[in-house]
């Protein structure tokens, strides 16, 4: 969670609602994940997506990119929400969904 989020919860405080007029969403998933996985044993599955999502955390930090939520082989993420990134949002998350594509070839 986003340190802001963490906080508040520990506290037991509620969160008002974040509204933005504009952001950029990314929803990655993995090509052929289902097939991919049924060969595999449960566990190396589960090291290889620990391993890839990894690497997008450590690029998001790179780019500025807010994670939202992994669900499955799905990776998902945002600019411009808890970070003011108005000017290069969408440019911001186009250069971070390059170096994804890069880094998942590796």
């Amino acid at each position: 969670l986003p340190a802001m989020v963490a906080e508040a919860v520990k506290a037991g405080k509620s969160l008002p609602p974040i509204c933005k007029e504009c952001v950029s969403v990314l929803f990655s998933d993995i090509v052929g994940f289902t097939t991919l996985s049924g060969s595999m044993p449960a566990a190396r599955v589960t090291s290889m997506l620990s391993r890839l999502f990894a690497r997008f955390d450590k690029l998001g930090a790179q780019h500025h990119v807010q994670k939202v939520d992994i669900v499955g082989d799905a990776y998902l993420a945002a600019t411009n929400f808890l970070i003011e990134q108005e000017g290069d949002h969408a440019a911001r998350l186009a250069r971070f969904a390059l170096d994804m594509m890069e880094a998942a070839m590796d």
